[in-house]
């Protein structure tokens, strides 16, 4: 492998890698392959320190031919991409993702989900799809701080699509989804509907409501 990553044992990895900037590499390595038989076959989501052995596997398996690597639920970057993307992030000694980790902490005090997805976007080969599917995990996995999925939802062809079905004449895609938010319980009482839960959340978010 052309990545040169500091072993577990080396000053660098032991001081330098945060729980943030590990959770934001299996993060990001996740999304953009986005299937889970492929880390099934090689062992799982890697870590840092695990990324030699994990791109050596993948690069085996997409040699193959015949094995389908990613996702086919959406369009994906592709094999090449995808190295150089994350050559990017752990090259230097990680200073593309260190200096994402550092950038990320701005929006993150000022609860600005829309300011995470934008730094996200500044990834080699992260559009807009990806920047939010991203910011997605990095919500549910908690390292986010205080930022809200109430607050901000990026929306995609689909979405609109289908907000654009039920609401024909709108153009401010979040405000009418902060306006379903907001009612959504009034709703449900007027039509008589025990609404239960939708993925373990107690009311249907900005953000659920967009993958919805």
């Amino acid at each position: 492998s052309k990545y040169e990553i500091p072993s577990k044992s080396s000053n660098v990895y032991n001081e330098s890698v945060t729980y943030f900037s590990e959770v934001l590499f299996m993060v990001i390595c996740f999304r953009l392959i986005n299937r889970i038989e492929t880390f099934e076959i090689l062992g799982g989501i890697p870590r840092i320190k695990d990324w030699r052995v994990f791109i050596a596997k993948l690069e085996k398996l997409q040699k193959k031919g015949n094995y389908k690597i990613f996702t086919s639920a959406h369009q994906v970057i592709g094999f090449r991409r995808f190295f150089s993307t994350m050559d990017c992030l752990l090259g230097k000694g990680f200073a593309g993702l260190f200096k994402l980790e550092r950038n990320l902490q701005v929006p993150i005090k000022n609860k600005d989900l829309e300011g995470v997805t934008k730094i996200l976007r500044s990834i080699e080969n992260i559009g807009p799809f990806f920047a939010w599917q991203i910011t997605c995990d990095l919500l549910q996995s908690n390292i986010l701080g205080d930022c809200d999925e109430h607050d901000f939802a990026l929306f995609g062809p689909g979405a609109k699509s289908g907000l654009q079905y039920i609401f024909p004449d709108i153009s401010d895609h979040i405000d009418i989804c902060k306006v379903l938010v907001q009612n959504q319980s009034k709703v449900f009482e007027l039509l008589q509907l025990d609404f239960k839960s939708f993925a373990g959340e107690r009311q249907l978010t900005l953000k659920v409501i967009e993958h919805t």
